[in-house]
């Protein structure tokens, strides 16, 4: 997965850093950019599950609603933990 920033926020860091210093040095603009948060934050473990179970879901042509099934199988998996 890459790492994400939202497009809105480097705008404004670049706006900020061209308006405080007047620089134009892609160095420093790029050093605030790399810092801001990646804008599609890592899942949590069930939803990693869900899109594994999905994925090799729609690999079986015999399955006709990939979602469900892949939603079923999680629901087994944690089920079955506790």
């Amino acid at each position: 997965m890459n790492d994400l920033i939202s497009r809105q926020a480097a705008i404004d860091v670049v706006d900020a850093v061209w308006s405080v210093t007047g620089d134009k040095n892609v160095a420093k603009v790029w050093d605030q950019i790399k810092d801001l948060p990646s804008a599609q934050p890592e899942q949590p473990e069930w939803a990693q599950a869900v899109e594994r179970w999905y994925n090799k879901a729609l690999c079986n042509p015999c399955i006709h609603k990939p979602l469900a099934w892949a939603l079923y199988q999680v629901w087994k998996e944690y089920d079955n933990e506790g």
